[in-house]
């Protein structure tokens, strides 16, 4: 079983080689040499047993093997990739490696999901609020309040959830913008939220994994970062229209 997340991997020793789990595994911090990582050892109850594992439930838990320290708050997540660690060769020699897998199947995702709708959701109503109160406290005539507002803000409108602003009149009272966006649910509050089916939050819809390596030497950092990025489906379809 994996554990989709972020694999934190520190040596201190500029060598041409890393160690490297096979899966990622989760909220684990593993380094040859602890450095700063020894504060995490203040979260670790009592000395390693006959296996090398030291902690206890509920806590952190640490496991040595020669030159690695994983730590993790589970102790099932240390057993799984205990018999993972080896080394392997390394393009650049760094103090500080990471790895991101694709999170689009991580356990977290669909919490960070929700909370980049609600986030987009809250700047689509944003919008909405700013109309409304030109055409309340400023009287602006209510088809004209989207043209007073992108003229106050010299910028377009947009709204961030692709749908469209539209000034509707309502039956025996005065009219209103909505998003179209917003007209088929997603609705709900921050603890019940409605997010539509099949809405992805960027960078959810387009991050698709990163490796960075990095070494400092005095004042100077030097890193290398590769992100992989898939376009979405209505991105990649809109960059082939224009080619």
């Amino acid at each position: 079983m994996a554990w989709p997340g972020i694999t934190a991997l520190l040596r201190l020793h500029q060598e041409q080689r890393l160690p490297t789990p096979l899966r990622p595994f989760a909220r684990p911090g593993t380094t040859g040499s602890l450095g700063f990582l020894s504060l995490l050892d203040v979260g670790v109850a009592g000395p390693p047993d006959a296996e090398g594992y030291a902690g206890r439930e509920p806590g952190l838990w640490r496991y040595q093997q020669g030159d690695f320290t994983v730590f993790s708050l589970e102790r099932e997540v240390l057993a799984q990739v205990r018999p993972q660690l080896r080394f392997e060769p390394a393009e650049r020699p760094a103090q500080f490696r990471l790895h991101v897998g694709d999170v689009a199947s991580a356990r977290l995702t669909p919490a960070l999901n929700t909370l980049g709708y609600l986030r987009t959701r809250e700047t689509s109503l944003g919008n909405l609020r700013l109309m409304h109160a030109l055409e309340q406290q400023l009287h602006v005539p209510g088809p004209d309040c989207r043209a007073a507002a992108e003229l106050v803000l010299d910028a377009k409108l947009i709204c961030p959830l692709g749908g469209k602003y539209e000034y509707r009149e309502t039956p025996g009272g005065p009219g209103q913008w909505i998003s179209t966006a917003l007209e088929s649910g997603g609705a709900g509050g921050f603890l019940d939220v409605n997010v539509p089916e099949g809405y992805a939050a960027p960078p959810l819809n387009w991050f698709r994994g990163l490796t960075m390596d990095a070494t400092m030497a005095g004042n100077d950092l030097s890193a290398h970062i590769d992100v992989v990025m898939q376009l979405p489906p209505a991105a990649a379809g809109a960059t082939v229209a224009t080619q």
